[in-house]
């Protein structure tokens, strides 16, 4: 009876997101027509599904010969492309979209009610129903509007098994983690580490593995693989690699390292990427773009990667930590501000922190902040308030898990936050936290909600 009322209450939290969102996304898209929701990235996904649709062909290519593509994963191409059969055009994107948000939300309260009760669900589901970056991301032409509903959904099954030791959950967790890496292939590494996380609980409780539980953890490292395995069977035959994407090198030279590479061709920050563009050309002539971001020059990615952070190891654990720390505390609430002062974000200058404070140009730090009537300070202290708000009373929720009834349940939110910390850290960018928002803000409420019990307890007995 109590699993039915979560349901029931879940479902009606679902109905209410699902009609604000739905109501919100066309009132805009009636205002403003569609062209919000295209972002830098959403070109290339647009094309993949129209390659799909008409051309049954992976690739991102705009005119005959189609090159096949590596360098994104199939599952949000697949999904544009379907929608595409039934209504071609990106309004009725958002509209799937804005009840996938709305099934976000409503997971984001069965885990918050898991953990402490129907007022944490809610109020979980509340703050993340109205993040101001959540309302833009699922309007928008992007993977975290398939991604993170995956992933939320996939941590409230992992959850409950945990609880539970039903392998059918388990089962759910592992296909639902492997449609997420499916659509950003950041999760590829929770194929080992989640199983990892399993057996530590396991250690934690008893001491020792369980036959069981070993069991278990191959099961779903197994089912994982297998929700994986035809993509990696395709560039196995296309590309003749065994590999998901050609991401992870590309991404570690043009990216992680971009500050290292920024010191040694002595350009600014925001610029290397174009000049990194412009190397590869020289070095490779003739090469095509496809050919730069697919596998043809992975082994020189990570070849030269590993030179550069083998020669300075110091420097590029700086980068990550830097990276990692702005993980938590990057400002992508700034646009709430911009909006709500009517203020077009392209006259103010470009607003990269991290850039700044990873090649020490302080001084343009300090003239942003002064810019443009005090925009920006408002932007930067209502987007660094939120996160600092957040993050605290997740972190003082840790002090709490030791009397914590469901400790295990907890131990797994944080570790897929800190694993997706980690994994973005040298990027440090708050669209990666977004895609454990839920999670953060679950966290958050559940630590606060402790803090203020034993604050009223300490009180009564004074």
């Amino acid at each position: 009876m109590k699993r039915l009322s979560v349901h029931i209450r879940a479902r009606n939290v679902f109905i209410v997101a699902a009609f604000v969102y739905c109501v919100l996304f066309s009132v805009l898209a009636s205002v403003h027509g569609t062209e919000f929701m295209i972002r830098s990235d959403s070109p290339g996904y647009l094309q993949l599904a129209q390659n799909i649709s008409e051309h049954q062909v992976f690739s991102q290519s705009l005119q005959e010969p189609l090159e096949p593509d590596a360098f994104r994963t199939p599952l949000y191409p697949l999904f544009l492309s379907l929608i595409f059969l039934v209504a071609p055009g990106p309004w009725f994107v958002g509209i799937i979209q804005a009840l996938l948000a709305a099934l976000t939300v409503s997971y984001t309260y069965k885990i918050g009610e898991q953990l402490s009760g129907k007022v944490a669900g809610t109020l979980a589901a509340l703050v993340f129903g109205f993040d101001f970056f959540h309302l833009v991301e699922f309007q928008t032409v992007s993977t975290n509007a398939l991604f993170v509903p995956f992933l939320v959904i996939a941590t409230y099954y992992l959850c409950r098994y945990v609880k539970t030791r039903c392998t059918r959950l388990l089962l759910v967790s592992a296909v639902m983690f492997g449609l997420a890496t499916l659509t950003r292939p950041v999760g590829m590494y929770l194929l080992l580490g989640l199983p990892l996380v399993l057996l530590g609980i396991e250690v934690i409780q008893y001491r020792k593995v369980r036959v069981l539980v070993l069991k278990h953890a191959l099961v779903f490292a197994s089912v994982f693989f297998i929700v994986l395995s035809p993509w990696l069977v395709r560039n196995s035959v296309v590309f003749d690699e065994f590999s998901l994407t050609s991401i992870p090198p590309y991404n570690l030279y043009f990216w992680n390292l971009a500050s290292l590479h920024a010191d040694y061709f002595g350009v600014a920050y925001q610029d290397v990427q174009e000049v990194l563009n412009a190397d590869i050309q020289e070095k490779f002539p003739g090469l095509q773009q496809h050919d730069i971001r697919n596998f043809t020059l992975s082994e020189y990615y990570k070849d030269e990667s590993l030179r550069i952070i083998r020669e300075h190891p110091a420097a590029y654990a700086r980068e990550h930590m830097v990276g990692t720390v702005y993980f938590f505390l990057s400002n992508y609430y700034r646009k709430a501000v911009y909006i709500a002062l009517g203020t077009n974000e392209s006259d103010i200058p470009v607003y990269n922190p991290v850039g700044m404070l990873k090649s020490g140009d302080f001084g343009s730090l300090f003239a942003l902040a002064i810019s443009k009537s005090g925009v920006p300070i408002m932007a930067a202290f209502v987007g660094f308030g939120i996160s600092t708000v957040l993050v605290f009373f997740m972190i003082a929720n840790v002090f709490f898990l030791r009397r914590s009834q469901i400790w295990e349940y907890e131990l797994v939110l944080y570790a897929l936050i800190t694993y997706m910390a980690l994994i973005t850290g040298p990027l440090g960018s708050g669209s990666y936290r977004y895609q454990v928002l839920p999670l953060i803000i679950i966290l958050a409420v559940v630590g606060f909600a402790r803090m203020w019990g034993k604050f009223v307890a300490d009180h009564r007995r004074v």
